[in-house]
């Protein structure tokens, strides 16, 4: 068992831990940090991490595409059923309830990267963290069961069509990639231009999901620069995308939609396409 590995599983024995502790306990507390393992901040963050540290163009991409379009198609398919959420949350919910968020988009991440690395302690780890955030939608009373098995279903849907559509990209069969990016474009365009829903998640997808698709078919070659760089250069790219992204996602909250989403495109070929393509070409932080 290599090293990565125990570290996966003492991750993954970790948040099993607080799940017992708080079925055993009843504190909303331990309901609240599992939640937060479902944050879009945190996915993404580690969609970038993926990208960079993959390895492998049919993981890093699927990661990618399964975490956009779940987030686009989420947003969407609330606002088709308008259902509403339970009385008293415990913590800040707001929007329609079915189907939940947290559930869809954590299911779709940790699927996705599952397929993708075929590790048994990844598995494990994927298992633990949907079934913790799962299970806190519903401790802490922002959702009803029936929006946290939706979710899962919309999730594991999207990592499977993801997955199976990057795959085909990687091997020649282009046309079933492009179309599902570019479905979840115009769901994000639906989602913003006809239910004008001007939610900083909205725009952030939708800025994104065009900025990946234009990478993939406008500078494809450029996505090999990845193959090239080295670990630190691969560090670097990854904190200065991280950190951009971040910042970008708190400073624009309040600013127009449109000019917002245009912010995210261009973040988003500066983080799939010219921070690799600049470490490659310039060797930065090159290391032995």
């Amino acid at each position: 068992m290599s090293k990565l590995d125990v570290l996966i599983i003492a991750a993954a024995l970790v948040i099993a831990f607080i799940i017992a502790l708080a079925f055993s306990t009843g504190e909303a507390g331990y309901w609240v940090l599992l939640t937060r393992l479902g944050n879009e901040e945190i996915y993404l963050v580690l969609g970038v991490l993926v990208y960079y540290f993959a390895g492998d163009f049919t993981t890093s991409v699927s990661v990618l595409t399964s975490v956009l379009v779940s987030g686009s198609l989420n947003v969407f398919l609330k606002y088709m059923f308008n259902t509403p959420r339970p009385l008293n949350p415990l913590v800040e919910a707001t929007g329609p309830g079915f189907p939940s968020g947290h559930a869809q988009v954590s299911s779709s991440f940790w699927l996705a990267i599952s397929m993708g690395a075929k590790r048994s302690s990844l598995t494990l780890l994927s298992l633990v963290v949907i079934t913790g955030v799962s299970l806190s939608r519903i401790y802490l009373r922002a959702h009803y069961p029936i929006d946290v098995i939706g979710g899962l279903l919309f999730g594991v849907t999207s990592a499977i069509l993801s997955y199976y559509s990057t795959k085909g990209f990687a091997t020649g069969r282009k046309q079933y990639l492009v179309a599902l990016l570019a479905s979840a474009i115009l769901i994000g365009a639906y989602n913003l231009l006809v239910l004008n829903i001007e939610h900083e998640a909205v725009t952030a997808l939708l800025g994104l999901t065009s900025s990946l698709l234009l990478s993939l078919i406008a500078f494809n070659k450029y996505l090999d620069s990845l193959k090239f760089i080295s670990v630190r250069s691969r560090v670097a790219c990854f904190i200065v995308s991280s950190f951009s992204l971040i910042a970008l996602h708190y400073s624009t909250e309040f600013i127009n939609p449109f000019s917002r989403a245009v912010l995210f495109f261009l973040m988003g070929l500066v983080v799939f396409v010219g921070l690799p393509f600049y470490a490659s070409r310039y060797r930065i932080c090159k290391c032995s």
